[in-house]
């Protein structure tokens, strides 16, 4: 999906901006951030963070009607304008990031649509507090982090990228 091609639209583009404009939506955005740009570069055990913000987006801006084929393209260049305004000196490859997030917000946008369409599978299971799914990412991204550590010091050999 071409982020040029995003800006021109201005149904994408309006929606952008109406979500960008919540102050409250901006702080969460910047803790968010805060973590990604953390250890000073966007890779793959990011990703969980970007989207889990997807969902809080989701979550707190459906009031903002977006038709399902505008809703993707608005989670792009919205994920792509917010990298950008909380990057800071970073170095990033967007293009890379947003293809790494093309497919999970394919995947997002499909298991919504599903639980939205097949109502004769009960209820919907409850919305994890934002802040707990935050904390679990970060315990699982310590938690491998202590496992590469480890093994690094009982071999004496860097572990193979996971990648």
């Amino acid at each position: 999906m071409n982020l040029e091609d995003l800006e021109k639209n201005e149904i994408v583009k309006t929606a952008v901006e109406n979500i960008i404009s919540d102050e409250n939506f901006k702080k969460k955005c910047e803790t968010n951030f805060k973590q990604i740009f953390d250890d000073g570069k966007v890779d793959s055990d990011d990703i969980p963070v970007i989207i889990n913000l997807i969902l809080t987006i989701y979550n707190n801006h459906n009031k903002i009607r977006v038709k399902p084929e505008n809703t993707k393209p608005v989670f792009m260049l919205l994920i792509s304008k917010l990298l950008n305004e909380f990057k800071g000196d970073i170095e990033i490859d967007q293009t890379l990031i947003m293809l790494m997030l093309e497919p999970q917000i394919d995947l997002l946008l499909t298991s919504v649509s599903a639980v939205k369409t097949l109502s004769c599978c009960g209820s919907k299971p409850k919305r994890d507090d934002e802040e707990n799914t935050l904390t679990k990412i970060r315990l699982n991204k310590l938690e491998r982090q202590k496992q590469i550590d480890k093994f690094e010091q009982e071999t004496g050999i860097l572990p193979d990228s996971p990648e």
